[in-house]
């Protein structure tokens, strides 16, 4: 899931427009190195040959779902950076699974990764489905609890779940949750169902899952799944505006992570605490959190985080007005995303290569890029993606002149904001609003649209969203000749 902070520019009506940068991402917490060993058996295969393997299912299906995007860093396609840890994750277990020594039908289970490596999910499907049933219908006739059955279909549920997801979100949700039928302590599948809720913007029952792997994690003495669940806490309650709240879960989870020598937690904490930081205003600060997060990202190699990292530090340089620096930052960042198959990430920068568009007065370019933001955000299903495009398409409408497609715009953008919770995105668009009611000679509209922003980033304690609304509401009483109350 992505945050924003605002980004401002003047145009003729003097009036500060508000367009949403949309930080790369929020890390979703896996606690990955622990929920990969828990899990890895005695496989024939190193751990290298099978990450490569799913690299290359991930780059296959990536070549299928996403139509190319022109003219950018070198034109490679991608896939979804929610696929990063996660995503890797369940796929390692799939390889894993099928080349067991010790299962049955190898031949079968070869093809069925043939077809996987091809773009072909249906065999693999199909023999987990297999291996789901009988492991199911055994636990249920036996005559006492059989948790070795229930395990193993929890099991083939999650490869079920790991292999839909590559094409399908909601679908992979129905194969988790049966997974946590089979077993309700599979911290697995709790963290799957929680990530999956977040990334459809669907908080609580995301939260609900989270609060699982956070129990088990205390039932079973593994601090690393705690911390990662308290991130994940953190991660919500940043998406809903709850600042203090958010930076004290991650604090949290930071402290647990270095106390572990955690580093990828850490690293991620960081950059998520960066994200505070940038709401809040305070650059250099976010600045700081952006750097030491990249920093750790490579020395562990992780070209994710390295890429959701630079994009940080773009946004940073952007919000100084420093364009070119921002858009060196963000290419480097798109290569990496586009060499990896990481559709989030891509949306995320291309969006931001759209501002610096806008921001240069080059709208066309900014509309393209817009728009193949907002594809990937629809394909994705993310909702806060799709209400910061919405906005940010506003703006350009807005700037042309096109009110009324601009006021559509921005209403599309603040009603997935209100539904999902997210106060920085509202308070945007309620701006914007504002303005247009403005340019209409709607000064009484625009007051109370302009107030409600400023309440909004009073409370997120954001400074630019306050200034701005300040500027913009003085500007009204100018416009009505009270110019003690303008000053």
């Amino acid at each position: 899931m992505q945050t924003v902070s605002d980004w401002t520019t003047i145009i003729d009506s003097h009036s500060v427009l508000i367009m949403t940068i949309a930080t790369v991402i929020i890390a979703i917490f896996t606690a990955l190195g622990f929920f990969v060993q828990r899990s890895r058996k005695n496989v024939a295969s190193s751990e290298e040959e099978i990450e490569a393997v799913v690299r290359e299912i991930l780059t296959k299906h990536q070549e299928s779902e996403l139509p190319q995007a022109e003219g950018l860093a070198g034109g490679h396609l991608g896939e979804d950076l929610e696929a990063k840890d996660q995503e890797i994750a369940e796929l390692i277990r799939v390889v894993e699974a099928l080349r067991d020594p010790d299962a049955p039908d190898r031949e079968r289970r070869a093809k069925a990764e043939a077809a996987l490596v091809h773009g072909d999910t249906q065999l693999a499907d199909a023999l987990f489905a297999e291996l789901e049933h009988s492991a199911a219908s055994k636990a249920a006739a036996a005559a006492r609890e059989d948790l070795a059955q229930r395990r193993q279909a929890a099991a083939a549920a999650r490869h079920r779940g790991a292999i839909a997801f590559l094409h399908d979100t909601h679908g992979a949700l129905v194969h988790y949750r049966r997974a946590v039928e089979y077993d309700p302590e599979d911290a697995i599948g709790w963290n799957q169902i929680g990530s999956l809720k977040y990334r459809l913007g669907e908080l609580a029952e995301a939260q609900a899952a989270y609060e699982r792997v956070r129990t088990i994690g205390h039932a079973t003495g593994d601090r690393e799944a705690v911390a990662a669940a308290l991130g994940n806490f953190g991660n919500i309650a940043q998406t809903r505006g709850e600042l203090n709240k958010a930076e004290e879960y991650h604090r949290q989870s930071l402290a647990i992570a270095e106390e572990l020598g955690q580093k990828s937690i850490m690293a991620s904490t960081l950059g998520n605490l960066g994200i505070i930081a940038q709401i809040r205003g305070d650059l250099d600060e976010a600045e700081g959190y952006y750097r030491q997060s990249l920093a750790i990202h490579e020395e562990l190699g992780r070209k994710e985080g390295m890429a959701n990292q630079l994009g940080n530090l773009g946004n940073i340089a952007q919000i100084r007005g420093d364009l070119d620096q921002a858009e060196e930052y963000y290419r480097r960042s798109l290569a990496i995303a586009e060499e990896l198959g990481q559709k989030s990430i891509m949306a995320s920068i291309l969006g931001n290569l759209g501002l610096i568009a806008q921001t240069r007065g080059a709208l066309d370019d900014a509309e393209k890029y817009h728009r193949q933001s907002l594809a990937i955000e629809k394909e994705l299903g993310r909702k806060e993606g799709m209400a910061s495009v919405l906005g940010n398409l506003g703006n350009v409408a807005q700037i042309r002149g096109a009110l009324d497609d601009a006021e559509k715009y921005h209403r599309q953008s603040l009603a997935i904001a209100e539904e999902l919770g997210q106060k920085s995105i509202m308070a945007n668009q309620l701006g914007n609003l504002g303005i247009i009611a403005k340019t209409r000679g709607e000064l009484v509209d625009a007051e109370k649209y302009h107030r409600k922003a400023l309440a909004i980033h009073e409370e997120l304690g954001s400074k630019e969203g306050m200034a701005n609304q300040l500027g913009n509401l003085g500007i009204l009483a100018k416009t009505r000749g009270d110019l003690d109350e303008a000053e």
